[in-house]
């Protein structure tokens, strides 16, 4: 099963209608591997979003399917979206997990999903500088 992401970064506030300077898939971009991935770019003083994006790609030692993309990912394809303002200091991250389907386990070895689709759930971490 992956855990697809994508990392959208911005060199302008996050807002409606702006785009982000860059961005990259993960496919398996779980938050404590991409906050910690982030976390480091951060305390080596990247700040090209460009620059960001390609260290990002090369430094993660996990997950599989990293690069840089040039267009948004399929939102239903997608379990967590993260948005980096890259104009505060420390960076600021907004995380969401999207919307989901959740598996039951039936206790068998075997699963069904729920027809109920699980809510996206939002939450904004701030990066700060660590030694």
């Amino acid at each position: 099963m992956s855990v697809h992401s994508q990392i959208d970064l911005y060199n302008k506030k996050p807002a409606e209608g702006v785009k982000p300077a860059a961005r990259i898939h993960d496919g398996w971009g779980v938050p404590k591997d991409v906050l910690g991935t982030l976390q480091a770019l951060f305390n080596k003083g990247r700040k090209s979003p460009q620059v960001i994006a390609n260290g990002y790609v090369q430094l993660s030692e996990t997950g599989f399917a990293k690069a840089v993309i040039n267009r948004d990912l399929a939102p239903d394809v997608l379990s967590y979206h993260y948005a980096v303002d890259l104009t505060t200091t420390p960076w600021s991250v907004k995380v969401t997990k999207c919307p989901y389907h959740r598996v039951i386990d039936n206790g068998d070895g075997t699963g069904c999903v729920e027809s109920k689709v699980q809510p996206a759930r939002t939450r904004t971490v701030k990066l700060a500088a660590t030694a």
